[in-house]
Formats: structure tokens, sequence, C-alpha cells
């Protein structure tokens, strides 16, 4: 799925943060498939930390059958969307042997790095970043109640003020189908690609997390301090990062 056109440096790490008693979280970093994901578990559902693993598998499990190659990157997003909803649907099945049907349930965000291009998806608030020239750019955009009130025309402050603003309006496991919102970005040596759960951007400021991205000379240095950075500042959530450097290949 990847190009010999770009070399990848990447890594990912969870953490339980300083306040949880569990890591409801889960990642994956996978070279072969060019696959980097981060899911998050609904803490208000039993079982987050099951739930966010078997997303991550199932969309793991999904891509690694026989494809056809290549693929444009049109294909390979839809592929993955189709990944995601697959474990929805199994998220969704194993939901339905709990009472009341409030079994797990997840956030879900991740790239698929194929030929020139990052293909991106999310359920939920788990969120991917760009670092371009010094400037970071969040890809995603969370689905929340207060991002719906700003879509239907509130102001930002407004929305933040809002008693369920940050209610998640999506997840995998909530309903028989699910919404993903997909995209597909051209590459550019030199950017840097950032995975990972809201224990780390509702608490890292944006600056501190482009600021460690440039400063830092590889991944899994980036991911160390990043999770370091937010359990400095509290560490009030699970804490799931992957960092993706792009750097030029050979012939």
């Amino acid at each position: 799925m990847s190009s010999s056109r770009f070399q990848l440096d990447a890594a990912g790490s969870t953490d339980p943060g300083r306040r949880r008693p569990r890591n409801e979280d889960a990642f994956i970093a996978v070279h072969a498939l060019a696959l980097f994901a981060v899911a998050d578990g609904v803490s208000t559902r039993p079982h987050g930390e099951q739930a966010s693993a078997v997303a991550i598998e199932r969309v793991c499990a999904f891509l690694q059958r026989d494809r056809t190659w290549p693929m444009e990157a049109d294909d390979a997003l839809g592929l993955l969307v189709a990944a995601v909803k697959h474990a929805n649907e199994h998220l969704h099945r194993e939901a339905q042997e709990w009472p009341k049907c409030q079994g797990p349930a997840t956030t879900f965000a991740a790239l698929l790095l194929h030929g020139a291009h990052a293909c991106i998806v999310h359920v939920g608030d788990s969120r991917v970043y760009r670092l371009r020239e010094g400037e970071l750019q969040p890809l995603t955009e969370d689905h929340t109640f207060a991002n719906d009130c700003i879509r239907q025309g509130a102001t930002p402050d407004e929305a933040r003020k809002m008693r369920n603003a940050g209610v998640l309006t999506r997840g995998l496991g909530l309903n028989a189908t699910v919404d993903v919102t997909g995209q597909a970005h051209p590459l550019q040596v030199g950017d840097v690609l950032l995975v990972c759960s809201d224990g780390l951007h509702h608490v890292v400021p944006d600056a501190d997390i482009a600021y460690i991205l440039t400063e830092t000379p590889n991944a899994a240095l980036a991911v160390a301090r990043l999770i370091e950075r937010a359990n400095e500042a509290g560490g009030p959530d699970n804490i799931s990062v992957v960092v993706v450097r792009v750097a030029k290949g050979g012939a």
C-alpha cells in the first residue's frame, strides 16, 4: 500500500494518564500496510477497552485480506471506509447481547498511506493532524454535539458553553450503521502526521504539539514527549499517540 517515493518513520504508544483507573484506548502502527490508527473506548459505556481493541483488530484484519493492487487513492479510501463500517457492524452485533443494548463503543481515527496520498477516516473525536512547513492543521472535525451546533449556526464560544458540548454524535458500536468521514490528502516530503485521542488534543495546546513535532528528530521520541506533555498537564484521560514522519524514498 505504500510507495517507494516516500520513506516512513512511524511510532505509536498509549498511556493510561494520571487519573483514569484503566486504559480504554488502543492504537496500531503497521508499516507493512501503511496503516496507523487510534481508538478511544467510550467511557460512558461498559468495557471501552474491549471496543477499542476490537475496532483496531477488525479494521486491520479487513485490510489484510487479499486485494487487487495497484489501486487509486479513491479506491484505497473506499476500502478503509468499508473496513471501519465492518468493525462497526461487529461491535453493534455484540452490543445486542448487553442489557438495554448498551454495549461497548469507541471512537476511531486512521491513516492509510497509499501512493502519494494519505487516506484518512474518523468517527468521533479522535483526530488526525498534519504538520507541514511548521503549520499544524487538523485534518478531521470532531463528531460532537458542539460541532453539530456550530454547523447549524452557533458560534464556537456558544457551543463550548453548552451542557452537552462534548457528547459524541457518532461512534463505532452505537448504531447498526455509521457515517464514516473519509478524505484523501496529497503527501509531501517533510509532512508529519499525527493520530491521537482526546487525552492529547484536549489537554495539550496546538502550539505545544507543533513545537514537539517540529523539534524532535524521530517519531518515537515525538510520541514519548507528547505523552509526557499530556501527563505534565494533569493526564486527565487516557493518551494515545501515533506519529508518522514522511521522508523522501528510494528511486
